[in-house]
């Protein structure tokens, strides 16, 4: 399992996580109120990169602050060339 929180946006994220990700692994993403449309945003790069996901788990924190687990199970290995470089992964981000 690969966690994250507060890194970057989860198409971004994605991509720096779900390579160190095995097939039948798990990588979990702690996002803001926002969380489900990132996920939606990003479908297509959690796909590219062999994730599917299970489970959005909404959370709401001591202060009343919202946030959502993103729970994206790894179902087949990840292409070769991933991750690319920050900077490739900025001025062209997986969609």
């Amino acid at each position: 399992m690969v966690t994250s929180r507060a890194v970057a946006r989860l198409n971004l994220l994605c991509e720096l996580c779900q390579p160190r990700v095995n097939p039948g692994g798990w990588f979990c993403a702690l996002k803001g109120p926002d969380g489900e449309l990132e996920a939606s945003q990003a479908s297509g790069a959690i796909k590219k990169l062999g994730g599917t996901l299970r489970k959005i788990t909404p959370l709401t924190l001591p202060g009343g602050e919202r946030r959502v687990i993103l729970s994206i199970e790894q179902t087949s290995p990840c292409p070769s060339g991933y991750p690319r470089s920050w900077g490739q992964m900025k001025k062209r981000p997986l969609n």
